[in-house]
């Protein structure tokens, strides 16, 4: 599988890592990642890759990754790529589909 395909299972991971607020450096964020990606027969990536992956976990999600002595982390205990607002259309969508269980 090509490694962009990949994205997502490495932004749970370094998601899972950051959560925990201790704080990891690129090397031991890559390390973790490469260890996960190899146990699910997944290609390893690079440092580069997974710098790249905090970048892009920034732009796509609602979150503030900040880097201290060379350590990332979330700015806050609460903040993860899961804590995604719903948009319009999905709160539209799930309004109509508790509409139509409610008649059954």
């Amino acid at each position: 599988m090509p490694i962009t395909k990949n994205a997502r299972k490495r932004h749970n991971i370094i998601d899972g890592l950051l959560r925990s607020h201790r704080g990891y450096t690129i090397k031991e964020i890559a390390q973790q990642v490469n260890e996960q990606l190899e146990q699910d027969g997944d290609a390893p990536v690079s440092e580069r890759m997974i710098y790249h992956d905090i970048k892009n976990m920034q732009e796509e999600y609602p979150v503030n990754i900040t880097r201290k002595d060379g350590r990332f982390m979330y700015e806050t205990r609460d903040e993860s790529i899961e804590n995604r607002p719903l948009s319009e259309e999905d709160r539209k969508l799930l309004e109509m589909g508790v509409q139509t269980f409610s008649v059954f």
